[in-house]
């Protein structure tokens, strides 16, 4: 608000009282025309006008035109507009208009030189004079200033604040002394207040567009980090096909710098019998609004990877943009070319088994059969008399009683191999004792059983997935270890059940990744596990055994 000033807040202070502080004018003093009055009243009209939404470049133009009237309408020589900070005393002039002959107005130190009008214009008090004689003693500085630059008269007005600071406007003359009457005081003073409320707009609404730049550069950053963070390969390409943006993963993955991925085709990085498709879930990007696509991109040193793509149609603007992120589908589809393998030899070994079984059965099974018939056949048709026959009798049931319980009996072996009976009548524990015991009788290997007693508490899968386990694992010491002594050891540590495999064998080194060079037992005991939330662990070195592990979550009270 104005201060002090009945020139600034009529009705406050007595203008006239002000006024006639200053000599009057003498007749060396040359008095402001009439028709300077009107030519205020018409340039103030005028700027109300045009001072509406005055933004920009605009501003400054009206302020030096606006400037430059006022010299010609009062016959001045110089006009400056400005601002200081109210408390710090500095002036900074930021426009001025002068006559040809005259030299602009220098810089002002008020704080050093002029402590007066700094304190006269903090106050909201106008300062004019028509000769610097007319000045007060205690502006001395001023009125010495005033001779050394040839100002001969000078009217300075202090107009509104914006915040801590007040603009001024200050007229001027090197030429003459001329008066300045109280009549022309109040059309500059608002004529410089309308200046000051353009700049001040200014101001402002260059402070909103910086907060909005700055919030825009905020958006900007956080869409480049949330991009940036993105798991794959994110690109955006307009409706032509050329890459418009992309991030850093986006150029590690292909190779190609950010200056040859601006503007790229998409053919450039997909494969040729990929383009039709990539072509096409744009198009129905586009007209659906998302789309998603497996294609075959190419990176720069020709290798291939399958991407798996999502993308989304966007309007930024008038126009309208495809972003989409790729993601490596490469470790999906090894695994899936590994669950093909894998379930092939599955069912190629589930034939040989079928093969196996059907050749066992017709060339064993059956034939013994056959055999047995035959006897009770004979021995029904063969008379009985006396006692020889009595006795012959006696040893043809002997031997076809033989046949029967080798019969039963390698029948029996043979259910066993496909499910083992022990399993469920006596629990994991004695099942896996029995395994050992007859691999060890069987093959003269020296197996260490150490198996903790947990009865028949065990879950049917995961007693039968510990049985397989061990099964498979011994087997495995059978077949390709050449060991000599096999440790096997079931326990329950903590919430965990234990089967732990171990030999002395000759080891070797196994696969880095699972893949079907693992082994199909080796992948077939993982799957087990995996079915019943459990873990398995390898470990082996040439040379040095091989150890199996697994362990499943359990607990004796978790069947109760």
């Amino acid at each position: 608000m104005v201060q002090k000033s009945g020139l600034l807040s009529p009705g406050q202070a007595d203008l006239r009282r002000r006024l006639n502080r200053f000599p009057q004018a003498t007749h060396a003093d040359i008095p402001i025309p009439l028709h300077c009055t009107h030519q205020l009243d018409k340039l103030l009209t005028e700027l109300s006008v045009a001072s509406v939404g005055l933004l920009g470049e605009a501003v400054d133009d009206v302020l030096i035109d606006t400037l430059r009237r006022l010299v010609e309408d009062l016959g001045a020589d110089r006009s400056v507009f400005g601002f200081f900070t109210i408390g710090s005393k500095e002036l900074t002039m930021t426009h001025c208009y002068a006559r040809p002959d005259i030299p602009r107005v220098p810089a002002l130190d008020m704080t050093q030189k002029f402590p007066w009008l700094f304190e006269e214009l903090g106050c909201g008090e106008a300062v004019r004079f028509s000769r610097p004689d007319d000045l007060p003693l205690k502006a001395a500085a001023l009125r010495r200033y005033c001779r050394q630059q040839g100002l001969r008269s000078g009217l300075i007005l202090p107009l509104c604040t914006y915040g801590p600071t007040r603009f001024a406007l200050a007229v001027s003359s090197l030429t003459k002394n001329r008066l300045w009457p109280n009549s022309i005081l109040r059309p500059i003073w608002l004529i410089g207040n309308l200046l000051a409320g353009a700049v001040i707009r200014r101001k402002q609404e260059e402070d909103r567009q910086r907060e909005i730049d700055l919030k825009l550069a905020q958006e900007h950053q956080l869409r480049s980090t949330i991009i940036e963070s993105l798991p794959g390969n994110f690109f955006m390409i307009d409706i032509h096909g050329r890459l418009v943006r992309w991030n850093h993963n986006m150029e590690h993955v292909y190779g190609f710098s950010s200056q040859e991925l601006s503007g790229m085709k998409t053919a450039k990085w997909l494969i040729p019998e990929d383009r039709d498709k990539h072509e096409t879930m744009v198009k129905t990007c586009f007209r659906m609004g998302s789309a998603v696509c497996t294609y075959q991109g190419r990176t720069k040193d020709g290798r291939c990877i399958p991407f798996h793509t999502r993308a989304v149609r966007t309007r930024i603007g008038n126009e309208f943009y495809i972003m989409g992120v790729e993601s490596d589908i490469s470790e999906q589809k090894r695994t899936e070319d590994q669950l093909r393998l894998l379930s092939s030899c599955l069912i190629g070994n589930q034939e040989k088994e079928r093969h196996r079984l059907a050749q066992e059965l017709h060339d064993d099974i059956s034939q013994r059969l056959a055999l047995v018939a035959a006897q009770l056949e004979l021995f029904l048709r063969t008379p009985r008399d006396g006692d020889i026959d009595h006795s012959v009798s006696i040893r043809s049931t002997d031997r076809i009683l033989d046949n029967i319980r080798a019969l039963a009996s390698d029948v029996h072996k043979m259910a066993y191999g496909l499910h083992p009976a022990k399993l469920d009548q006596l629990g994991l524990p004695a099942a896996l004792r029995s395994l050992c015991r007859d691999i060890g009788n069987l093959k003269r290997l020296r197996i260490r059983c150490s198996v903790e007693d947990i009865g028949k508490e065990l879950p049917p899968p995961i007693a039968l997935c510990f049985y397989r386990l061990a099964q498979e694992s011994l087997h495995n010491v059978i077949k390709h270890s050449e060991a000599t002594e096999v440790s096997l050891k079931l326990d329950v540590q903590g919430s965990e059940l234990h089967l732990v495999v171990t030999d002395n064998g000759v080891g070797f080194d196994p696969p880095e990744s699972e893949s079907i060079h693992s082994g199909l037992g080796i992948i077939s005991m993982k799957e087990r596990l995996r079915q019943i939330s459990g873990a398995f662990l390898l470990q082996s070195k040439p040379g040095q055994g091989t150890r199996v592990e697994a362990h499943v979550p359990w607990t004796r009270s978790s069947n109760r």
